[in-house]
């Protein structure tokens, strides 16, 4: 049996090129989200949003304000929805990750990060590299403590990468959402670029409801299934110092850091 499934993703301020996939599902439908009323594909189907028709909105706050309200953009038939950073490129059918996420009933499937594990680090490091202003780091320490959660702690919390996540369709995951868009509107009105640390944080509220699946990001970066591009570019991010999956089934016996089903920290997502 084929699971019904969606792609969803987004592209604002012609930020990246649309790239269509190479292998296309018939269970699947494929969905890309944007401000840009020319933009064409034979297989995304293409939904122009006339709330962004503003020179108002920044392309991050578009892009967040479209992320988290992504359950609104897909039909109640798909079982999972897995949303993917416009960067990347579908090369194969992912049937095979859709059936075994439906399989072993996992909620979330997303990437360990590859280099971090720390909330404070990250948002150093987007600050150094990136140029991200040091306010939005106050800003994200100010909300954690008007809304602090217990036994948690902001130092080797353990990082996931945001760029591709997998969400099983169904009310508690559609909340998640919910609380993470209106922290984000809370915190800096989406103005914040680093969007890993405060869904990190509302994550934590979740992960004793949830069946997750963590694994490493060469899922998608230069792997069987998808590949990554360099933002706004037709250059291919290689990763070859990192083990790629094949096949599902490595994929399904690889050694992942960690394979959380009841936690009650990230702590032991470390390196």
């Amino acid at each position: 049996m084929k699971i019904p499934y969606t792609v969803i993703t987004m592209i604002f301020n012609n930020y990246e090129p649309i790239r269509d996939p190479l292998v296309i599902d018939k269970n699947a439908e494929y969905i890309c989200v944007t401000d840009d009323k020319n933009l064409k594909s034979d297989i995304w189907k293409i939904i122009y949003e006339p709330k962004y028709d503003t020179t108002e909105l920044t392309g991050v706050q578009k892009t967040y304000m479209t992320k988290y309200s992504i359950f609104d953009y897909v039909s109640p038939e798909s079982k999972y929805i897995i949303q993917l950073d416009s960067s990347i490129l579908i090369k194969s059918s992912l049937n095979p990750i859709i059936k075994y996420y439906y399989e072993n009933n996992y909620d979330l499937g997303m990437a360990i990060h590859p280099e971090r594990n720390d909330l404070i680090d990250e948002y150093h490091t987007w600050e150094r590299i990136r140029g991200l202003n040091h306010i939005f780091l106050n800003l994200f320490l100010d909300y954690v403590k008007l809304h602090p959660y217990k036994d948690f702690k902001l130092e080797k919390s353990g990082l996931l990468e945001w760029t591709f996540k997998i969400y099983k369709n169904t009310s508690i995951m559609r909340n998640f959402i919910n609380d993470l868009y209106n922290a984000l509107k809370e915190q800096s009105n989406f103005k914040d670029s680093n969007d890993q640390c405060m869904g990190m944080y509302i994550l934590y509220k979740y992960i004793n409801e949830i069946n997750p699946k963590f694994f490493r990001c060469n899922l998608y970066m230069d792997g069987l299934y998808m590949e990554r591009y360099a933002h706004n570019s037709l250059t291919h991010i290689l990763q070859h110092h990192r083990k790629n999956y094949k096949s599902i089934e490595e994929f399904e016996n690889a050694e992942l850091y960690h394979e959380p089903i009841k936690l009650k920290s990230f702590n032991d997502i470390l390196y």
